[in-house]
């Protein structure tokens, strides 16, 4: 099961809660503002070798800052919630 987390009005990340194992939280992928992925490469690279069709929280257009605040709410929902954000 995936729940979406929102953060100002923005579907930032799913918090993922499989049948078997921990659940964990996915963070978005992100472009920035040359449309470069900032975040979330792996996540994008092993979606398009699988061929598999997925919906995911993507942002785009994201500065530095935008970026670091970002990162700042997935820790704090992270340690809200006890679950790990993951790297994948």
């Amino acid at each position: 099961m995936a729940r979406a987390i929102e953060w100002d009005g923005q579907v930032i990340a799913l918090l993922i809660e499989p049948k078997e194992g921990d659940p964990y939280i996915a963070p978005p992928i992100v472009f920035d503002t040359d449309e470069q992925v900032i975040m979330g490469a792996e996540v994008l690279a092993a979606v398009v070798q699988s061929g598999v069709t997925i919906e995911h929280p993507v942002i785009r257009n994201c500065t530095p800052e935008r970026l670091a605040l970002i990162d700042q709410q997935l820790a704090r929902i992270s340690t809200e919630l006890g679950v790990p954000v993951s790297t994948l």
